[in-house]
């Protein structure tokens, strides 16, 4: 019985570690980034939050829907995820009456 042509995966290799390497930030970048926001903010007197609220809300003129759409993303994936994470420790376990 055939099953028709098989999908070849092209994501990674056969190989343990084999495809296109992780790109990551190191932590030297990440305070080269905070420092350089931190010095925009001085300079224009609005923070990085308040710009990306202010696009979310679409108040400047040049915000197009995309834009808007994707500052709501990042808001919400910052913001309402992290919240939504929680630890949960099972103590009870709920079984039907019928097996106890």
């Amino acid at each position: 019985m055939a099953t028709g042509p098989k999908k070849v995966e092209t994501r990674g290799g056969s190989r343990p570690g084999a495809g296109r390497p992780r790109i990551e930030i190191s932590d030297q970048e990440v305070k080269k980034l905070i420092k350089a926001a931190r010095k925009k903010e001085k300079d224009t007197g609005k923070g990085i939050f308040d710009i990306l609220v202010s696009m979310a809300y679409g108040d400047d003129y040049r915000v197009t829907p995309k834009d808007q759409i994707s500052a709501i993303r990042l808001y919400v994936d910052a913001v309402v995820s992290k919240a939504q994470q929680k630890d949960v420790k099972v103590t009870t376990t709920q079984e039907q009456s019928l097996y106890r």
